[in-house]
Formats: C-alpha cells, structure tokens, sequence
C-alpha cells in the first residue's frame, strides 16, 4: 500500500492529503489523483468529454487542447465532492488552484464555489480567491464574505446529488413521528485489511492522510448507486441500499458497489473486506443535537453483514443467502456453504460474490434456470408482428408496451424479437435504475450496438469501428462525426469545441445520432428496442423525442416498454400505438402454473392459492413457486411437482417485496401513510371505515384515495350498494403492512375496530371476525378475548372448524395478559371446552392438545367445583381415551359423569353421560348395556334443546349414537334393525344440517353395509362422506373413512385401487396414535391381504391385532379376529392347520357367547360347521349350526344367514 501521508510535499505547495496519492502530482499533469478513478459500471462509466446531465457533450470542457481524460470523466456532482474533500482536508485551497486541479472553466468553477459556500455551507470564500474550511480562520487581513451555514444533510459525506433526497426522506420520517419504520434494506460493510498495523506510530494527520483517500473510494462507489453511507467506522463504512432512498433492486446495486469499492481500493494499493446481509430493519431518524439528523439501523440483518465482513479474506465479499436470493442470476457466486456465525444459533449459508453475470434485465437472470412456457401473450406479439408488417412498407411506428412490474413487457420483446427476419436490423438498450444520472446512457449503448463494440473495447476498436459504419453515410456527414465520437470517449475535440454554444452541441449530437439511425433504416428494416423507458436518463429522452418526430416515413419501428407512472409527449402522432398488459386470467393462468408445476390434481388447491395471491402476474407467480421450492414446500423437478406437505401461509418472496416497496416509497408522503392505513383495515375496505379512521378531512382523503387508484394500488369497489376499494395485489397490503413498526400497527388496529363498533353497531354479529381480527392485534386485550370467543363460537356453528381454531386458541393465548378473576376463569374453561370441540374435527381424536384442552376444563371445573360444566369437560376428555383405545380409561371418566350426571346435573349431563358409554360399552364387548345406554339416549335426546351439544362436541350426540347402535344391533343379531337405524342416524343428520355428524354416520351406515356385504351401498355411503370431510377439512374421519372405502373398491370392482388403500391408510391410521376401531380395520387388512395370496402376512396382522385388542381392553372384534384366523390357518396347509383352525373357531364361539354377539357367533359355527364337514361330522355340525340360525327372526336375505342356511341345507342331505 503507498503511504502518501509520509510524503514531504514540495516548498510552496500544498499538502495533497485526503485523496492524493504520493506520486501524483497535485496541480500539474500526470497520473490523475483518487478521486478520479475511471467508474467501472455501466451507469458511471462516462466517455471522456460525457457531459453533466443538464449538459450537452463537451460543454464544461478546457479550452482546446491536450485533456486527462479521467478528469473530464467527472459529472459535476463528483467534481463538487473531491473538491470539498480537498477543501476539508487543507484547509485553504485558492480558485486558480482548484480552476487548474479540476480543468473548470469560468462559469463551473463559480457554480462550484456557490455549492461549496452557499448550498453545502462548508467552505468560506476569502478575498474572492481562497476557500477556507468552514471552521477555519480566515487572515485577519481579509474578512470572510459569506457567514458558514450548518449543512443540513444527513451526513457529511453524502454529495450534492444524492443529499436533498435525502433529507425529504428524513423530513418524511420525522413527519411521521420519528419512531421509525420498517425497511427491506441490504447493509454493506467494508473496511481496510490491517489498517491498525498500517498507522500505528503515525501521527493522527498522517494516519488520516492515509485512511482518507480509501474511505472515499469506498464512499464513491456507494453513492455511485444511490447508496447511503450511514456510518464511517475509523478504517470502514456501514452502508445501506433501499433506504432512505427506495430501490427494488438494492441487493444488486448493494453488490454492484461492493464489487467496484474492491476494485479501486485495490488499484489504490489496498485490500478491504466486504459482507453484506438483506434483511428488515428499523430505520429512524436521530437528532444530534446540531440540527443534523442521522437515518440509522436498527436489527439483526446489519449485524449479520457487519458478521460477514469478519468473516471474509482481505478482498473478498461474502454474502448471506438472503441476499443471494435476490441477486440469484445477476451474478456470480461461489457456495462457501454453511458457516459458525457469532451470535447466531445456527450455521449461517454464506456465499462469496466473484463477479456480475452481465444479466441486464430480471429476463436475463432468469435465462440461467429457464424460461418458462410462453403463455398469454400471443395475440399481444401478433400485433407486434402487424406494426412490423407496417414499418417494411416504410411506415414508421412508435409502439410501446406498458405494464406494471412482473407482466410479461421483456419476455414478449423477447418472443417478438425471436420470430423476426434475417434482414432485420435489431438495436437494444436496456436503462438501468442507478443510470438515469449518467447522461446520454441508452444513446451510447445503441450507438455501441450499432457498431458491434462491447463498452470495454479499446479507443483503436472503437475508431476503426466508426470508420466501417461511417463511410456509407459519405462525406456530408463528416462536420457531425465529432459529436459521436465525443459520446464514445475516441478521438480529439476540435480546435473550436468550446466555442460553441452547450445547446447547440447538444442538438448536433442529437442530430447526428438521429441519422445514423434514419440512414441505417435504408438499408433494412430497423427496430430500435429501449426497455425500461421509466429509467432513461433526460438526454436520451431528448433522442427518442427527436426519432418520434422524424421516424414516420421511415423503416423504423421505436419499440418501448415503460411502467404506468412513465410519461411522454407521443401520444399525438398518428402512428403511435400502445399496448397495455393485463395480469394473467383463468386458462392462461393456469397454463403457466401448469408448466411450473405439473398438472396432478392434488397440486390445484396450491395453485388457487397461488393465483389467489399473486393476481395472475407472471414474475410473482414464478417467484412465489421458486420460493415453495427452496422451501421444500415442492418436492421434484419442474413440471412435476408434490407438495411435501400442507401449503403454509404464502409469504412475499423476496425479490417480490422488493418491487412492490420500491412502488411504495415513491408514493407521496400522505398516500403512503394512507396506503399502509389501508393495509391494517384489509384486503377490502368500506369508504365509511376509512373515513373513520382517518385524522384528514374527508375531502383531503378521497383526494389521496384518488392518487392510490391513478397510480393502481387500490380499485374502486361497491358491495351492497356501500362505496369502497380494495387492493390491487394482496401481496401490495401485506409489503404496505410489513413497512409499520409493531407498535404503530397495534394502534391502527384498535382504531380500526372501535370503528367499526361505531358504525356497525346495530349489526356487530356481522362483523365479529373482523373485530376479532383487529383487537387480537391491538393493546386493547379483554376486547380481543371477547370478540375472538364470539367468532369462534360463530365460526363452529357455520361448520368453519380451522377458522375456529384460529380464534380460539389466539384467545387462549391472550387469556394469561388478563387480571386474574373468577370471570377470567369462567372464560377460560369456556374457550378450553369449545377448542377442545373444535380440535376434535381438526386434528383429531387422539390429539395431545385436545387432551390438554379437556384436562385444564376439567382441573377449572374441580378448582371451583364447577359440577354445571364438569360433565362437557369429561365428556371431551373421554372421547380422547376412546379413540385412543384406552377403553378402560374411558369407562371409568364416563362412569364418574353418570354420577355427577345423575346427582347434580341436568338432563342434557345425563344425556352425555349415556352417550359415552353407548360408544365406549361395545368397544369392551359389552353390547346388550350398550344397547341400554344406546335407548336412553334415543329417550332423553330433544334435538331442539340438545343441538347445542353439537357444536360442544363437534358432533351430535342423538346422530352418532343412533349410528352406534345400527352397529350394535347387527353385532347382537339384527341386521334389518341395524340398516334402519343407519338411515335414521342419516336422516336425522341431515335434518340438523350438521355435515361433520352425517360424514360420522354414513361411516356408520357404511360399517353396517360391509358387515351386510353390500359392498355397493357401503362405497356409495363412504365416497359422500369423503367428500363432506374435504369440503370441511375434517381430516380425523378421512383418516376413519379411508380403509372402509378401500374395502368397499376392493369388493366392488376395483380390487387393486382398494386393496392399496386399505394398506395405506391403516397404517396412516395407526401412525395418528388411534386404536379405536384398529381391530376392525386390521381385520380387513388381512382379508385383503388372503385376497393377493399373502396369507403369512394377514397371519402377523391377525396376531398384531389380537395382541393389541387385549392389551387395551378393545373386544368389539375379538370374537371375528379368532374367526379369521382360523381361516387363514387352513389356507396356510400346515400339518395341524385343521386342529389349529377349530381351536380358533371355538374359541370365536365362546366370546361370541360371552358378548350376546349373536352375528359373531353365527358367522363363527358357520367356519366350524364346514370345518366338520370337511372332517365328516356333519351331524354334529348341522345340530350347532341350526341352533344359532334358529335364534334369528330377522335378516334371513343378508349374506350370511344365505351362506348358512346354504350349509345347513348340505349338511342335512348328507
């Protein structure tokens, strides 16, 4: 590294300091100084006579003559910062000094001073010829001719340029109270390599001297892309990209400058490290105290980049995967794969930056991970096609494509340009966001096309390639050449340059590239193809006004895209057309996501929700699956995709949210804070609410409101004959709500609900889930309780279960910021008891929580000895045993409410207490007690004063167990009883028009039907109860349907899709933790598994089951489970399979016996009967087969009784 603060200067000459390097030489020729480095980017690399922005080419230039090209490289505003750097840093510069430093004519050097003096107020004018350092002492001699002002911008170290709008953000920051808000931002943190080793034993100036230079390098390339310096850090900076001043892409121009800073600090003669993070952080204004206010961030994201800078060598920049997934495409990385990160709990994804790909455009990016199917847009690139069609027949036409960010403008310029002729002539420019100050930018990239030169080729490329292209335009256009070759930075001004007057070179220039484009269209067909217009800087704007003006006679087609807010003066031309893009709809859409994808029918509830949210855009919607994809949400290769899972809450992906904030903070001061107003209202929002909510006038807000729907943010709706808009883009609310602080939220909220009690308080039922919604996010907490208790109890009885989750557990939460009461308890045994209900048909039986919720209810209770609500509470807990298969368990909570049933409480207590044991006595076989308790609740069931119970329970008692009992009845040997019973359970589910109780008893109806084996009625009662638990997401009973439809295919016609089911979803089944039933299910796995062949496996089943039966008490199927596998035993053929077998039949008898299960006890002598008869006994045989037959009076149709009497009718002609 050279040490120019050690450098002695020469006698009469001033120190060079900050900026200068030791072998420059400070006010001669020579190597240029710091501040004058060559910009390497695009956007700043100027042409050596590039003019200011308010100039034409050459009109700030020297006299003529020999130039330092990197000198007249500088735009005004670096001028005007190297120059109050030197000021700063001497103390005393003179004007001849600075004239000759900068090679300033008359008129610049006085504009230099009056920014210097007047506007910045860091510098005093001494004499007219000496500018001191505002804080230095003029000669006693002279007196100062200006009074110093404090400079007002937000940091010292901001140029010009960049500072004013600056400080409008911070006035609109402080405007809004000075609290702050929350910002998208990408934090850079640089800082020297050994800088400490490198000043120790210097003296502060030399140090300062030293470090000064590489710090403004480094400020250089940050304020290159409109970045803010907010902190200088002794050897290194803190800077941020997308605040104050909002960028969509400021994780690319935080990349762009890291890249650049490293580059020229290493031509200095130094290495720095870099580390940059993307993240939400708290942005706010600080007063320090001297009228200058500093925008600083707060949060874990500038942590996290300042951590990567620590982590980084000497000249590398590490990035975090935030950042990587926005600038993913646009560059080069190298995967430094997962690293310790102090601070942080877990390992860290870093990514090391090599290098910008060259991708201009988000189309660019996206090449490297493919285009996707090109849909929707064919009748738009059709009719680029027929304005072609009109420029070959030498009609010139201007055809711009406008649209929001995200629809589609690059990739149909893209198509369009694909399907033209050969003979086509193609020139493209593609302004970049951080180039609109870099005058003539787009001119000079379709000047470079033209000649087929890459923006590094050398002044001998760039000379020989004008020479080819010029000479067919002969010798009139030779006075013009100079004008071009001043934009390409190639060749000598002539002698008279800066004679001539600045508009007059302005006009030449323009002019001469004016006809080298018209004399280009001669020989072919030319479109010139600008994307981006929103970002052209104000010289080329002045070009395509003049080609709008001069193209209509000629082959030229002028083909723009530009965004909404763009404006122009074309509009009057006859061959003007424009072609507006509309978000993607219906099978287009669809046709993307299809591509995207795949096409399996479980994919379409994702992809509504995808459409739902992205409104149909192109870019959001491939940005929203990349982002399901990097989560393993999808799972697989592009067009064929799973979910892995359920579909979560879709978030804003990143490089999304991006645009949408950058869209956002350009709005006016008032709009915004309005717009992020309307964010907390909701996606929807009613014209009198907002007035409500509003400080302003009514007037001042229809005023904004009419600002938000010109520039598209919200459109302008009417429900119910009321006023009132909604957003554009659900993703817009959430990226508006995402921008206020928690605090400021928790107050809009509360505002926003108290209105709405206002103004709707003759109907509050209607707008519980609103208020709910609200007070849940406000300070205003036994107002949320409330209202989250009333939606959710309102949500149960519209059949809306995970809505009612969501209420309800959100009240749970809140229940503990509450003052401790007997009413807080009272509610909170409410909530428990109802959330348990509402878990039952969300997650199930044998859910943990449920049971949490059911045993706190059941502790309340105890605690206040509360007997009223005691028997609910153990009812829900019950159900959570039953399922389970702790059927002991259960008998024990069901028999202590029968007590409390029978003491203390009321009808509807002992009509619960009667409903537990109906379901829990057949479960331990004991059916002629269940048919009991199955009767009393027939007897004490009121459906119009026992509906309530319903929604407890999330079931109807008087349905279910009239299900329970068709079961029952054909067990104990009833089967025409049974099958009318299930009608009745049906009916009386359908009249109560309780879909979570009819999806329950067309399962029982099925159960009936199967044990009938009228496997056609059993399919049709199962796929009408699958449909009832999608459509209510009542996922538990799937999991209960799902084997007996398999059951029912297998048997029906469709055995293979049947017997997979029945595989699949016991073990689903049985992975949930359930046992209710699993014998019964069991028992079919393994009939299924005789029906393939597979009979050692149905044994291991049989025997799993057997096992499992008895360890929890669950004998409903005891008595089949010995049956069947006797059954099996005889199709195995072992040795002793006969003897092995009638063991088992037996032993099916006496259980059958024991449990009046006289369908069991049929079916059981019946395998006997034929086992004996297959041995010769048919005496004995017929004479226990009759007995059992005998007892029936009913059913003598169904299956089995027709296989009996079949037997008996054999046995007796033996």
């Amino acid at each position: 590294m050279r040490h120019p603060g050690r450098t002695v200067p020469a006698a009469g000459r001033s120190n060079p300091g900050a900026g200068v390097c030791a072998d420059a030489v400070v006010f001669g020729g020579g190597r240029s100084p710091w501040w004058c480095l060559e910009q390497r980017d695009e956007a700043a690399r100027a042409p050596a006579c590039r003019p200011r922005h308010d100039e034409a080419p050459g009109s700030s230039a020297a006299p003529a003559g020999p130039r330092r090209g990197s000198l007249a490289a500088m735009k005004f505003s670096e001028v005007i910062a190297a120059a109050r750097a030197l000021v700063e840093h001497n103390g005393r510069v003179s004007l001849r000094a600075m004239r000759r430093e900068f090679e300033l004519d008359d008129d610049t050097l006085a504009d230099l001073v009056e920014e210097l003096v007047e506007v910045l107020g860091v510098a005093l004018l001494e004499d007219g010829r000496i500018l001191i350092a505002a804080g230095g002492e003029p000669s006693a001699a002279t007196p100062a001719t200006a009074t110093p002002t404090v400079s007002p911008a937000p940091v010292r170290y901001t140029p010009a340029h960049l500072s004013e709008r600056i400080r409008a953000e911070q006035a609109a920051l402080e405007a809004r109270g000075g609290s702050g808000e929350r910002k998208i931002v990408t934090a850079l943190f640089a800082d020297l390599k050994g800088s400490t080793a490198l000043i120790e034993g210097l003296d502060p100036e030399e140090a300062r001297a030293l470090l000064d230079p590489a710090l403004q390098l480094m400020m250089d390339a940050v304020h290159a892309y409109e970045g803010y310096v907010a902190q200088v850090l002794g050897d290194g900076i803190l800077a941020l990209f997308g605040a104050p001043l909002a960028h969509e892409d400021h994780a690319q121009r935080a990349l762009n400058a890291a890249l650049r800073l490293r580059d020229a600090v290493r031509d200095y003669g130094a290495e720095v490290r870099v580390g940059i993070n993307t993240g939400t952080v708290v942005v706010r204004a600080i007063d320090k105290g001297d009228l200058r206010t500093d925008y600083v961030p707060v949060g874990h994201s500038t942590n996290l980049a300042a951590r990567m800078e620590q982590l980084a060598e000497p000249g590398a920049i590490l990035v975090t995967a935030h950042t990587h997934a926005y600038a993913r495409g646009w560059f080069e990385f190298h995967v430094r794969g997962a690293m310790d990160v102090k601070g942080v709990a877990e390992p860290v994804e870093v990514f090391e930056l090599v290098a910008a790909s060259g991708a201009r455009s988000r189309l660019d990016a996206a090449v490297a991970r493919g285009l996707t199917r090109f849909v929707g847009r064919e009748p738009e690139r059709q009719q680029l096609l027929r304005v072609y069609e009109e420029v070959c027949a030498g009609r010139g036409q201007i055809m711009a494509v406008v649209g929001e960010p995200g629809l589609g403008k690059s990739r149909l310029f893209h198509e369009f340009a694909r399907g033209l002729p050969d003979d086509c002539r193609v020139l493209g420019a593609h302004p970049v966001s951080h180039g609109r100050g870099t005058a003539y930018l787009a001119v000079i990239e379709l000047l470079r096309n033209w000649l087929g030169i890459g923006p590094d080729a050398d002044d001998a490329s760039r000379l020989a390639a004008l020479d080819r292209c010029l000479a067919p335009l002969g010798a009139d256009f030779v006075p013009s050449r100079p004008y071009l070759e001043r934009l390409l930075d190639v060749g000598q001004a002539p002698a008279s340059w800066a004679q001539i007057d600045p508009e007059l070179r302005r006009q030449r220039t323009l002019d001469a590239v004016k006809r080298v484009f018209l004399h280009e269209s001669t020989v072919s067909p030319l479109v010139i193809l600008v994307e981006d217009l929103h970002w052209l800087d104000g010289e080329s704007q002045r070009l395509f006004d003049l080609l709008a003006d001069g193209i209509g006679a000629a082959r030229v087609l002028l083909l723009v895209n530009y965004r909404p807010e763009y404006q122009h003066t074309w509009t009057t031309r006859t061959y003007y057309n424009r072609i507006r893009l509309a978000p993607l709809v219906g099978r287009d859409a669809r046709a993307l996501l299809d591509d995207l994808l795949g096409t399996a029918p479980a994919l379409d509830d994702a992809k509504a929700e995808i459409l739902a949210r992205t409104e149909g855009t192109p870019f959001f919607i491939e940005e929203v699956v990349q982002a399901l994809v990097e989560e393993g949400v999808l799972q697989g290769t592009r067009g064929d995709y799973a979910l892995a899972g359920d579909l979560p809450a879709l978030e804003v992906p990143p490089t999304v949210q991006g645009v949408i904030a950058a869209r956002i903070d350009r709005l006016p001061e008032r709009e915004r804070a309005l717009l992020q107003r309307l964010a907390v209202i909701g996606r929807t929002f009613a014209l009198p609410l907002v007035h409500a909510v509003c400080d302003e006038s009514d007037n001042e807000v229809m005023a904004m409101l009419r600002v938000l729907c010109e520039r598209e943010f919200v459109y302008e709706r009417h429900a119910g004959g009321t006023p009132g808009y909604l957003f554009k883009h659900a993703l817009t609310q959430d990226v508006a709500y995402e921008g206020l602080l928690h605090a400021r939220r928790r107050v809009l909220h509360e505002r926003t609900a108290r209105a709405i009690e206002q103004l709707y308080a003759a109907s509050l039922d209607e707008h519980l889930a609103e208020l709910a919604h609200h007070y849940a996010r406000s300070d205003a907490t036994a107002e949320a309780v409330d209202y989250l208790h009333r939606a959710g109890t309102q949500a149960v009885g519209r059949a809306a279960y995970s809505d009612a989750d969501g209420f309800l557990a959100r009240a749970v939460d809140l229940l503990p910021a509450l003052p401790s009461s007997a009413e807080r308890d009272q509610r909170e045994l409410a909530l428990h008891t109802e959330l348990g209900s509402v878990r039952l048909s969300t997650q199930g039986y044998v859910s943990s929580q449920v049971e949490q919720h059911y045993a706190r209810a059941v502790d309340l209770c105890m605690q206040s000895e509360n007997d009223e609500e005691l028997v609910p509470a153990l009812a829900g807990l019950f159900l959570v045993q039953f399922l389970r298969g702790a059927h002991e368990n259960a008998q024990r909570i069901a028999e202590r409410a029968l007590s409390v049933a029978e003491t203390t409480g009321t009808a509807g207590d002992r009509l619960t207490a009667h409903y537990m044991l109906s379901q829990n006595l057949p479960a331990l076989g004991e059916f002629d007690r269940a048919g009991e308790s199955q009767r009393q609740v027939a007897t004490l069931y009121e459906p119009a004063e026992h509906h309530v119970l319903a929604d407890r329970f999330a079931e109807d008692p008087g349905a279910i167990s009239l299900g329970f009992e068709a079961v029952t009845l054909f067990i104990r040997g009833y089967p025409e009883q049974a099958v009318e019973r299930a009608r009745e359970a049906n009916a009386l589910a359908t009249a109560l028009q309780h879909d979570a109780s009819l999806a329950q008893t067309l399962f029982w109806s099925a159960v009936v039907s199967i044990e009938r084996r009228e496997f056609a009625a059993t399919r049709i009662d199962t796929e009408r109860s699958l449909k009832i638990a999608a459509r209510f997401a009542l996922g538990f009973i799937t999991l209960f349907v799902n084997p007996v439809h398999g059951v029912a295919l297998m048997n029906s016609g469709d055995p293979d899709s049947g017997i997979a089911l029945i595989r699949s979803s016991v073990a689903q089944y049985l992975e949930h933790d359930a046992r209710f039933y699993a014998p019964f299910y069991r028992l079919h796995w393994a009939s299924a598994e005789v029906a393939c062949g597979r009979v050692t496996e149905a044994l291991a089943i049989i025997d799993d089951a057997l096992a499992d039966a008895t360890v929890r008490g669950e004998l409903k199927h005891v008595a089949e489970l010995h049956r069947v596998r006797g059954e099996c035993l005889l199709q195995a053929r072992a040795d002793d399979a006969e003897a092995m077998a009638e063991r088992c039949f037996l032993e099916a008898l006496e259980v059958a016996r024991a449990q009046g299960a006289k369908s069991w006890e049929l079916r059981a002598v019946t395998s006997l009967a034929r086992l004996w008869q297959r041995q010769g006994r048919e005496r004995e045989a017929r004479e226990r087969l009759q007995a059992v037959y005998d007892w029936f009076t009913e059913g003598f149709e169904t299956a089995d009784l027709r296989d009996a009497r079949t037997l008996i009718d054999s046995l007796s002609c033996a």
